[in-house]
C-alpha cells in the first residue's frame, strides 16, 4: 500500500516539512519546547524518541516536531529532516530554522548492568541519563546546525548541552568514534565515567533543565570544576514557561492544566505577556510552600502580567452565613498573602506594573484582581516585623458575622480593580465588580416577608397568603436573619411535593439552596395542600377509605413529605386547608422509624406509602406514627385536628373539640416601624375560627421594643370566659416576648349582621367596650399622662385609634364626666344620640382615623364637628333598561369572571318603569346590607337616585375551592350556585320581595326569587342562618352542615332550592345549560333536541339600553356581536309611548332564516314597541368571497353581505302600507356598521351569491347598485368603509368616503338617568390617552324623570375646536333633547405659562380661556349650559359645575389676561389658582380617579381631596 500523499499534495506541503509531521504549539524558548515534549513522553522506553527544535523565523518563537520512535539506541535524524544532496548538511525546512536537537534513552538498565556489573545503581541511572558515545559525535559532528542537543533519560533527566566552536569538541568525537592513541591521547577522557561527564561538560555548555537526586537535584549550568553526583550552585534559569497564545484566556487554561497534574496541592502559576503585547504565556505550576520574596527570573523580552492559582477555602474556615460564596471565593488569608508577596515584587528589579492576581474558584469562574496598592488594599491584610501575614481580623469578622462574605468581595472590589473574567453561574455577569454586585445576579430572588419573630409567627402568616388559593400546591421557605428573626418567601406554585421544591433559588452540589438573600439562612420549609374540593376522588375508592378519612389525608403530612423533610433535616410547616396549620420537626428518631418513611431506591415507594396503598394503614395511623417523632404540632387547629397542642400518640381526628383555649405561646404578626401599621395589618386579617360560634368581639395587643421603633401586634383573641376583653396577663401570663412592652390595644367587632345592629354597633364602639379598653390600657401600657393607644376596627370598615388624654379623661378613674352606664341609659331613652356620643369622644381626647371607609371618609384627626359620610359620593348608575334581567346581563359584561375580590350591587326601578344597576361595589360577602350601597346619608342629601327603590341584588365573587371534599363536577356546582348564606337573605323582611342574581365564576347569570305562595318548601328558615352572630356562624346552618358532611350533594341542593324559590338561569353557560327556569337539574346537561328546524326562543330576548335614536340602539348591538364565528341578527324596537329605541343582542341564526320566532317568545315584542328595524351580523368568514387565488383589494368581500342574507332581510323592512321602509343595519366582518333603507329591493337576486364568488359581479357594481336602490350610510367606519355618512352610486372601494354634511346626524350613548353617567359612559370608551384629543357634549330631555345621553366623542385638535361650533348648537337633536354640557377628552392647558408643580395642573385641566368658551360663550350663544365634563389625561374624569355669578365670569375672563397676539399676560392666573378659586366658588368634582386625580370626591379650594393622603387609595368599585 502506498503511504505517500498524492503529488497535489505533496506540492502543497513546503519544503523540509514532508518528514517533520506536526508540530508543537510556539515556546518563547527552546528551553521551553523541549520540556513540553519531555513531559509528554511517558517512560519507560524500548525505543529512542526523538524530536527536531526549530525557530520560527516569522516571529523567533520555537516548536518542535512531535516525537517520533526509531530503535533502541542511537536515533537517525534521516528520519526527520531532509539532507543536502552535494554537502550532505541537513536543510532548514521552509519558514524555519533548526537550533537543536532532543531525543530520549530507553530504559535499558538490565543491559548497562550486565555490561558493567561493578556499577553502581546509581551510575546505572546517571549514565542512561547522559549523552552516549553515539550522541556526542553525533552532536560535534553537525554542531554547525544542531547549535543544542537535548536528552531526556528514562529517569526523568532533561540535559541540555551547547557546543562551543571550538576544534577540541570535533577531535574528542573523532577519538570517540576511532579510540586513537587511547586514553593516553590527550583528547580522550579520563578513564572513569566522572571524566567521560567531565570531558563533555569541558567541551561547550552542560545544563540540567531537570534533575534528579543522583545527580545531586541542582539545575543550571554546570560551573567550571562541576563534580558529577554532586549539587553543584548556578545561576536561576529563566522560568519555564508554556506555549505563547493569542490571548490570556488561553494562557490562563494552559495554567489549569498545569496545576490539574498535582490537583491537592497548592500551587500557582505565573501569567506572563511578551513585551509589545504579543502574546502570553503561562510559567510552570510552583509549590505555594517554595515561593519566595523575590520573582523568578522571567525570560528575556517578558514581563509579569499575572499570578494564577486556584482558591479553595477549607471547610473550617466556612463562616456560618454565606458558606456557598465564601467556598467561591478566596478566602482573606490567602489574599492578604498575595497582596503582601505581589508588594514584595515591586521592591525587585524585574517589572510588576500593572500586575494581576488570577483567581480561580472552585465553580470555575476566573476573577482578576488588580493590585493597586492603595490605602484600602493596605486593609486587606498586615505584616508583622518577622514577615508574618495576617488578614487584619477580616476572617473573625466572618465568623461573628459581622461581615459577609459579599461585603468581602465589595471590599476588595474597592481596594483594586476586580473583574469578573469567566463567568459561571454564581459570578454571572462579566466585567468590573462594583458594590452593585449580588451574586447570582441573574437570578430572580424571591419576594421576602416581613420580619417575624418566632418562625411560627412567619409559618402562620404564609399559610394566611395562601389562604385559599389552593388550586396548586404551594410553597416556601422559611429563613431566619442574623439578627433572629425569621422571614418567608412568598408562596408560589411548587409542585406536589413542596418540601423537595428547588424553584426559588439555585441549588449547591448538595442539592441544597443557596439562600442569596444575605444574612439568611434556611430555617425550615412550608408546603399547603390542594382544596380538599379537589380531591381525586378514585384515590379513596382504591383505598376504601371513608370521608373523614379522606379528609384527613388530604391536610396531613403525607409520606413523600416526611420523607424529604428527613433528607433536609428541617422544620416543615403544612398548611393543609384554610382553617389548619401543622408543623413537623422529626428530629429525635431511631434509625428504624425514620427507614419507614424513605424510599429504598428510585421509583420505588417507602414502606409507610406501600401499607397505605395496599389498605394496611389508615391515614390517622400516619398521623399517630408521626407523633412518635415527638414534634408533629398543631399551629392552628379546626374540627378535625381540634385546639393548637403537640400531637399525642392516641390522636384520633374530629375528636378533641375545637373550643379557644390560652395559647402557650402567643402568636404575633410582622414586625412594623409604627404601632399604626401593625394595628392596619390586623384589620386587614380575620381571626382564626376556634369553634367560638357565639363569639362577636375580639381584641389584641401591640407591643413595642424597649429600644427599637418595632411594632408587633398579637393574634386576634376572642372574648370569651376564659379570655376577658383585653386580659394582658390571663393570655401572657408574666411572660411577654423578650424586650417588648404593651404599647397599645385593638378592638375588633368583625360582623354585625344586615340591618338589625345600631349605629354605634356598625359605625364605632359601645361605651361599656370603650371604658373596658381605657382602663386596661391604663393598667396595661402605662404612658402617662397620655392613656395608650386604642385601636377601634368599625365594622363598617374603618380603623380608628383613641388616645386618652389624662387620667381625667373619657371612662377614665379621675373623670368628672358620665361612666359607662351614665353614658348607655342617655342612649337608651335618647337624650344622647350615637353621633354626639362619637363626636364626644373625639373632643375627650384624640381620635384619629387609620383607615378610611364611607363613613369615616377622611384620615387624621377627628374634631367635635366630625360628620359621617362627609364626602360621600353618589352611586354611578348604568344605562336604563326595559327589564331587570337586562340591567343584570350589563352588569355580567361589566365584571369578568377573573376577579380578584367580591362585588355587588342593587337594581332599581323607576317610577317611569325602567331599571338600572348601580355599578359593582366591593362588598365584604353575599348578604351585604342595602346600605353598603345606599347609605341614608345619600337620601338625606339628595344623592339617592330619585323616583327609584331597589328590586333586585346582584352579587360575584372570586373563584374559589372548598374545604371539604368535593367532587370536580360538584365543587363546581357549589362554586357557581347561590351560598346557602345568600339564601336566607331572601327570608329578611327588607328583601323578601326583592330578587337576587348571582354571577358564577363560569360567566352563568343566575335569578333567584321568593315564592311565598310555595306550600311545602324544601328550604325553610330554619335550615338557614338568617341573622349570623359573626363570620363562621352560616357554616352551622343545617342545609350547609348537609352539603359540607357530604350527605347532600350540591346538585341536590341546586334542585332543592329550584323547587322551593324561582330559580332562572338568566344567562347560561356550559355548566347551567340554557337560560330558563331550572327544574330537576344536572350539571352539564346536553340541550334538549327539538324537531323544529331551529331553536325557538323560550323567553324574552335580551335587549340593549334604552337609547333616543335607532342608529344608537344598533351602534350599541354592533359592539356585542363577539367571535363571528356564526351569522346572527337582531332586531332595533321603537317605543309606541316615547319614541325611545332598544335592540335586541345578537343571537345566532341557527337556521332559522331570520324568523322571528328564534329572538321573541310567544309573548312577541316587549310592551308598547314596535319594530323599528333590523340587523344583520356577518361572521368572519364571508360568504361571497372567491376562492383562491386572491387577489389585490378581496379584504373589500369583509365588508359585504351574502345578496341572498339581504333578500331575506328585505322582506322584513321594506315599505308596506301604512308603514315606510324600516332600516336595515349591517355590521360587516371588518367592523363597519351600515345603515341601508330600500326603495327598490329589485337590485339584487339569489343568483349574486354565486356571480360575487365567480367575480362575475365585481364589489364596486353591488355596492352601487345597492346604493342605488336606497339610502346607504356608514355609521360606524372600517378600512373598506371609510369615513362616516352616505355611500353614493358612484362608490369606488379603496377610494371614496362617506359622504355627509359634518354633524347633521351626531351618534348618542345611551340613555342614563343623571349626567355624571351619561359623561361616565364616553369616559369608560375613551380608554388612556394616546395623543388624540376628542369633544363630546351631554343632553338631557325634558320631563320631570331624568334622561342624559352623551354625543359620541369626536377626534379634535383641542383649542379652539373645529368640531365645537357644529355641535353646540340647539338642533338638530332628538325631539325634545337639547345640550347642556361639554365633555372634553384630554384637553390640556399646556398653552399656558408652566413652571415647577404649574405644570402638572396645566397638563391635566384645561386652560381657564376654555373653560370660559365652554361655560359662559355657550350660554351666551342661548344654550342651556349647566356643566362642564373632562377625561383628563392621567385618565379621571372631572365634573364641574358653574355658578354663573360675577366671580368666575371675572376669573375666567381674558380680558387683561390674554390677547390674540401676545398670548397670555403676567396677569394671567397660574391654573392652581384658577381651579382653586373654582372649587371655592362653584364644585369641582373627580368622578373616576386617575394618576393625578388620586381621590373621588369634592375638590376643596385648597385644592386637597378627601381622605388627605397623597397615596393612591385602593378601589372599592370594579
Amino acid at each position: 500500500m502506498d503511504d505517500k500523499p498524492p503529488r497535489a499534495e505533496r506540492a502543497a506541503i513546503p519544503q523540509g516539512h514532508a518528514k517533520l509531521g506536526t508540530l508543537t504549539p510556539a515556546f518563547i524558548s527552546a528551553d521551553d519546547v523541549v520540556r513540553y515534549i519531555h513531559g509528554r513522553i511517558a517512560q519507560p522506553l524500548k525505543l529512542e524518541h526523538a524530536s527536531v527544535i526549530l525557530q520560527r523565523l516569522s516571529d523567533g518563537l520555537y516548536l518542535a516536531s512531535e516525537p517520533i520512535s526509531d530503535r533502541p539506541t542511537v536515533f537517525n535524524f534521516n528520519l526527520l529532516l531532509d539532507r543536502d544532496p552535494v554537502t550532505e548538511d541537513f536543510i532548514d525546512p521552509e519558514g524555519l530554522r533548526i537550533v537543536g536537537s532532543w531525543h530520549t534513552h530507553p530504559n535499558m538498565t538490565e543491559w548497562v548492568m550486565q555490561q558493567n556489573p561493578k556499577w553502581s545503581a546509581s551510575e546505572v541511572k546517571a549514565f542512561q541519563g547522559f549523552f552516549s558515545e553515539p550522541d556526542i559525535i553525533f552532536l560535534f559532528q553537525d554542531r554547525h546546525k544542531f547549535k543544542s542537543a537535548y536528552l531526556s533519560g528514562p529517569d526523568g533527566t532533561l540535559i541540555k548541552f551547547e557546543p562551543d566552536d571550538s576544534t577540541a569538541g570535533a577531535e574528542y568525537g573523532r577519538w570517540l568514534r576511532y579510540r586513537e592513541g587511547g586514553f593516553d591521547s590527550p583528547h580522550a577522557h579520563a578513564g572513569d565515567m566522572i571524566g567521560y561527564y567531565k570531558k563533555l561538560a569541558s567541551l561547550g555548555r552542560l545544563s540540567f533543565l531537570a534533575s534528579i537526586p543522583v545527580w545531586g537535584d541542582s539545575v543550571g549550568e554546570v560551573p567550571t570544576g562541576w563534580e558529577p553526583y554532586k549539587p553543584f550552585k548556578a545561576p536561576p534559569l529563566p522560568l519555564p514557561c508554556g506555549p505563547v497564545f493569542a490571548d490570556k484566556d488561553q494562557a490562563l487554561a494552559h495554567a489549569w492544566s498545569r496545576i490539574q497534574r498535582k490537583p491537592t496541592v497548592k500551587q500557582r502559576v505565573l501569567i506572563l505577556q511578551r513585551d509589545g503585547n504579543e502574546g502570553y504565556l503561562a510559567g510552570e505550576p510552583e509549590l505555594m510552600a517554595t515561593v519566595g520574596d523575590a520573582l523568578p527570573v522571567l525570560p528575556a523580552g517578558c514581563h509579569l502580567h499575572g499570578i494564577y492559582f486556584h482558591s479553595r477555602p477549607l471547610p473550617g474556615q466556612y463562616p456560618d452565613q454565606e458558606a456557598w460564596l465564601y467556598k467561591n471565593f478566596v478566602s482573606p488569608l490567602e489574599l492578604a498573602q498575595h497582596i503582601a508577596q505581589f508588594r514584595q515584587y515591586r521592591r525587585g528589579p524585574q517589572p510588576t506594573l500593572g500586575g494581576s492576581l488570577y483567581i480561580r474558584m472552585r465553580d470555575e469562574a476566573i476573577l482578576r484582581y488588580r493590585f493597586s496598592g492603595s490605602a484600602a488594599e493596605s486593609q486587606l491584610f498586615t505584616q508583622a516585623a518577622d514577615g508574618t501575614v495576617t488578614d487584619n481580623g477580616i476572617q473573625d469578622k466572618l465568623h461573628e458575622g459581622t461581615l459577609l462574605t459579599r461585603d468581602v468581595v465589595r471590599q476588595v472590589a474597592r481596594a483594586g480593580e476586580l473583574t469578573v473574567e469567566k463567568t459561571s453561574v454564581l459570578w454571572d455577569r462579566s466585567g468590573v465588580v462594583d458594590d452593585t454586585w449580588t451574586p447570582y445576579s441573574r437570578f430572580p430572588l424571591p419576594e421576602l416577608s416581613s420580619a417575624f419573630l418566632t418562625a411560627d409567627d412567619a409559618a402562620r402568616y404564609a399559610h394566611v397568603q395562601i389562604g385559599c388559593q389552593r388550586e396548586h400546591v404551594h410553597g416556601g421557605m422559611i429563613l431566619k436573619r442574623a439578627d433572629g428573626r425569621f422571614v418567608v418567601t412568598e408562596p408560589v406554585p411548587s409542585g406536589p411535593r413542596p418540601f423537595a421544591f428547588t424553584g426559588l433559588y439555585p441549588l449547591d452540589r448538595q442539592k441544597m439552596p443557596i439562600i442569596l438573600h444575605p444574612g439568611h439562612q434556611l430555617h425550615g420549609r412550608y408546603g399547603s395542600r390542594t382544596a380538599l374540593s379537589l380531591t381525586d376522588p378514585a384515590i379513596a375508592t382504591q383505598r376504601q377509605w371513608t370521608r373523614q378519612e379522606t379528609e384527613l389525608n388530604a391536610q396531613m403530612f403525607l409520606p413523600d413529605d416526611v420523607a424529604d423533610l428527613l433528607a433536609t433535616g428541617q422544620v416543615g410547616y403544612l398548611s393543609g386547608t384554610e382553617d389548619c396549620l401543622l408543623a413537623l420537626a422529626p428530629s429525635i428518631t431511631t434509625p428504624a422509624w425514620r427507614q419507614q418513611w424513605s424510599a429504598e431506591a428510585a421509583g420505588k415507594q417507602s414502606a409507610i406509602n406501600q401499607k397505605l396503598e395496599q389498605g394496611k394503614l389508615k391515614p390517622a395511623d400516619v398521623v399517630r406514627a408521626l407523633a412518635e417523632s415527638g414534634t408533629l404540632r398543631i399551629v392552628l387547629g379546626n374540627a378535625l385536628w381540634g385546639p393548637a397542642d403537640p400531637v399525642e400518640l392516641d390522636w384520633g381526628p374530629w375528636v378533641r373539640l375545637l373550643t379557644f383555649q390560652r395559647p402557650q405561646r402567643v402568636s404575633h404578626g410582622p414586625i412594623f416601624a409604627s404601632a399604626d401599621a401593625a394595628a392596619d395589618y390586623l384589620y386587614q386579617h380575620r381571626p382564626h375560627y376556634q369553634g367560638e360560634d357565639h363569639v362577636s368581639r375580639y381584641f389584641a395587643f401591640i407591643l413595642k421594643h424597649r429600644l427599637r421603633e418595632e411594632y408587633v401586634g398579637s393574634e386576634l383573641f376572642p372574648v370569651t370566659r376564659q379570655s376577658a376583653l383585653f386580659a394582658l396577663n390571663k393570655l401572657y401570663g408574666d411572660e411577654l416576648p423578650d424586650d417588648f412592652d404593651c404599647h397599645s390595644l385593638y378592638y375588633s367587632k368583625p360582623w354585625i349582621g344586615n340591618g338589625n345592629a345600631g349605629w354605634l354597633q356598625r359605625f364605632f364602639i359601645e361605651p361599656e367596650d370603650l371604658s373596658e379598653a381605657l382602663f386596661q390600657a391604663r393598667v396595661n401600657a402605662l404612658r402617662p399622662p397620655l392613656g395608650a393607644p386604642v385601636y377601634i376596627a368599625v365594622p363598617e370598615g374603618a380603623l380608628l385609634r383613641y388616645q386618652s388624654p389624662s387620667n381625667q379623661g373619657l371612662f377614665e378613674a379621675n373623670s368628672s364626666g358620665d361612666d359607662a352606664a351614665t353614658v348607655r341609659a342617655k342612649l337608651t331613652i335618647g337624650t344622647l344620640e350615637p353621633l354626639q356620643f362619637a363626636r364626644d369622644v373625639a373632643t375627650s381626647g384624640r381620635l384619629d382615623v387609620i383607615r378610611t371607609s364611607a363613613c369615616w371618609d377622611s384620615y387624621g384627626q377627628v374634631t367635635g364637628l366630625w360628620t359621617p359620610y362627609e364626602h360621600l359620593v353618589r352611586r354611578r348608575l348604568s344605562p336604563a333598561f326595559l327589564s331587570m334581567d337586562d340591567a343584570a346581563r350589563y352588569i355580567r359584561r361589566r365584571v369578568p369572571t377573573s376577579i380578584d375580590q367580591p362585588y355587588g350591587g342593587l337594581i332599581l326601578r323607576r317610577d317611569d318603569g325602567w331599571f338600572f344597576a348601580t355599578e359593582p361595589l366591593g362588598v365584604p360577602d353575599d348578604s351585604f346590607d342595602l346600605k353598603w350601597i345606599f347609605p341614608d346619608e345619600l337620601t338625606t342629601r339628595g344623592e339617592h337616585p330619585l323616583r327609584t327603590s331597589p328590586v333586585a341584588s346582584y352579587y360575584a365573587r372570586p373563584v374559589e375551592q372548598w374545604p371539604f371534599v368535593l367532587s370536580p363536577e360538584q365543587s363546581q356546582v357549589y362554586g357557581n350556585m347561590f351560598s346557602t348564606r345568600a339564601l336566607a337573605q331572601t327570608f329578611l323582611t327588607e328583601r323578601a320581595r326583592m330578587a337576587h342574581y348571582w354571577l358564577a365564576a363560569d360567566g352563568a347569570l343566575l335569578r333567584l326569587k321568593s315564592r311565598p305562595d310555595e306550600k311545602a318548601p324544601l328550604v325553610t328558615q330554619a335550615d338557614l342562618v338568617t341573622r349570623p352572630r359573626n363570620l363562621h356562624d352560616w357554616f352551622n346552618g343545617k342545609l350547609e352542615r348537609l352539603v359540607r358532611e357530604g350527605r347532600l350533594t350540591p346538585t341536590e341542593y341546586v334542585n332543592r332550592v329550584a323547587m322551593t324559590f324561582d330559580l332562572q338561569v338568566v344567562q347560561g353557560s356550559t355548566l347551567w345549560g340554557d337560560e330558563g327556569a331550572v327544574r330537576s337539574w344536572r350539571p352539564h346537561a346536553a340541550a334538549t333536541s327539538t324537531d323544529d328546524a331551529y331553536v325557538r326562543a323560550r323567553h324574552d330576548p335580551a335587549c340593549s339600553p334604552v337609547h333616543a335614536q335607532a342608529d344608537d340602539a344598533a351602534r350599541y348591538a354592533h359592539e356585542l356581536v363577539g367571535a363571528r364565528t356564526e351569522f346572527q341578527f337582531g332586531y332595533v324596537l321603537e317605543s309606541t309611548s316615547n319614541g325611545h329605541f332598544i335592540a335586541t343582542l345578537p343571537v345566532e341564526d341557527g337556521g332559522s332564516s331570520l324568523a322571528h320566532r328564534r329572538v321573541f317568545s310567544d309573548a312577541g315584542y316587549p310592551y308598547r314597541y314596535k319594530l323599528a328595524g333590523l340587523y344583520l351580523c356577518a361572521q368572519s368568514s364571508s360568504d361571497v368571497a372567491p376562492g383562491s387565488p386572491s387577489r389585490a383589494g378581496d379584504s373589500v368581500y369583509q365588508g359585504l353581505f351574502s345578496p341572498s342574507r339581504l333578500i331575506e332581510a328585505m322582506y322584513q323592512v321594506h315599505a308596506v302600507q301604512g308603514r315606510d321602509a324600516l332600516p336595515l343595519y349591517l355590521s360587516c366582518a371588518d367592523g363597519a356598521l351600515l345603515r341601508f333603507v330600500v326603495r327598490d329591493p329589485r337590485f339584487t337576486a339569489y343568483g349574486d351569491d354565486l356571480k360575487l364568488r365567480l367575480r362575475l359581479l365585481s364589489p364596486r357594481d353591488f355596492i352601487r347598485r345597492m346604493a342605488a336602490a336606497g339610502d346607504l350610510h356608514i355609521l360606524v367606519p372600517s378600512e373598506n368603509w371609510p369615513g362616516a355618512g352616505k355611500v353614493d352610486a358612484l362608490w369606488q372601494p379603496g377610494r371614496s368616503r362617506g359622504a355627509e354634511p359634518f354633524g347633521s346626524r351626531w351618534a348618542l350613548g345611551p340613555i342614563h338617568a343623571h349626567g355624571d353617567d351619561a359623561a361616565g359612559f364616553v369616559h369608560q370608551h375613551a380608554g388612556r390617552f394616546t395623543g388624540q384629543q376628542a369633544i363630546s357634549a351631554l343632553l338631557e330631555s325634558n320631563g320631570a324623570m331624568g334622561k342624559h345621553a352623551a354625543v359620541l366623542a369626536s377626534p379634535d385638535s383641542g383649542f379652539p375646536s373645529a368640531v365645537a361650533p357644529v355641535l353646540f348648537v340647539k338642533q338638530p337633536w332628538p325631539e325634545g333633547w337639547q345640550v347642556w354640557a361639554a365633555h372634553l377628552l384630554f384637553h390640556a392647558g399646556l398653552d399656558q405659562p408652566l413652571l415647577g408643580g404649574e405644570r402638572s395642573y396645566g397638563e391635566y385641566f384645561v386652560s381657564f380661556r376654555e373653560l370660559a368658551f365652554y361655560i359662559h360663550t355657550l350660554k351666551q350663544q342661548g344654550l342651556a349650559i349647566n356643566g362642564f365634563y373632562l377625561t383628563a389625561r392621567d385618565g379621571a374624569l372631572l365634573s364641574y359645575t358653574p355658578h354663573f355669578d360675577q366671580a368666575e365670569y371675572s376669573l375666567l375672563t381674558t380680558t387683561g389676561k390674554w390677547t390674540a397676539e401676545g398670548g397670555y399676560t403676567a396677569s394671567a392666573p397660574v391654573p392652581s389658582q384658577v381651579i382653586g378659586e373654582l372649587a371655592r366658588r362653584g364644585r369641582v368634582r373627580v368622578l373616576h380617579r386617575g394618576e393625578f386625580w388620586t381621590q373621588r370626591g369634592v375638590l376643596r379650594g385648597d385644592l386637597k381631596l378627601p381622605g388627605g393622603p397623597t397615596q393612591r387609595p385602593l378601589r372599592n368599585e370594579l
